[in-house]
């Protein structure tokens, strides 16, 4: 799953879903879920003041390109690991 980040501060959820429901996973980081459908859509608290989203969530994610990989050491051996 992609992943992409914003400032926590000012980021606002404007889809037809609105803000999703949250459930802490971990200590002190939730998960975002559609409250409509269970996807998992978002993520807070893996990185101070920031919210992460999925890239599919997003209405465009065209000009988004990947710049770090979480578990580089499980990836497909297809997809060049990244930093």
């Amino acid at each position: 799953m992609s992943w992409v980040s914003f400032p926590e501060e000012g980021f606002e959820w404007t889809g037809p879903g609105g803000e999703p429901t949250w459930f802490e996973t971990f200590p002190q980081i939730c998960r975002g879920f559609c409250p409509v459908c269970g996807s998992s859509v978002a993520s807070k608290g893996d990185e101070a003041g920031l919210v992460g989203v999925t890239l599919v969530s997003l209405n465009d994610h065209s000009g988004l390109i990947p710049e770090r990989q979480s578990f580089k050491d499980n990836a497909v051996p297809w997809l060049a690991p990244l930093g």
